[in-house]
């Protein structure tokens, strides 16, 4: 899985090095803003990242799908799932 600065997170099939799935952060803005950090979490069921307007967004790993955004205060550079998949944690800095 991989986080980019196209504002997209891409789910890939590692054994062929194709894309399987491409999900595109709901944003407040209409405006292109960069997935700087994902991470899976839920035992491999949830997908959460981290983006540049602040948010961490959480989405099903089965079908990505509608996500849940949550706000924070600054950039988040690194976002973690508890197993459970109820709750999300992240690291937040500022440049």
């Amino acid at each position: 899985m991989t986080s980019s600065e196209d504002g997209t997170v891409r789910v890939w099939d590692t054994s062929t090095i194709e894309q399987k799935t491409v999900i595109k952060p709901t944003l407040a803005k209409p405006v292109r803003t960069a997935v700087t950090t994902c991470a899976y979490g839920g035992g491999g069921r949830i997908i959460g990242a981290g983006l540049m307007d602040g948010s961490i967004q959480l989405w099903s790993a089965a079908g990505g799908g509608e996500g849940r955004a949550y706000l924070c205060v600054f950039v988040c550079v690194r976002v973690q799932v508890r197993t459970d998949g109820r709750a999300w944690g992240g690291e937040q800095a500022a440049w």
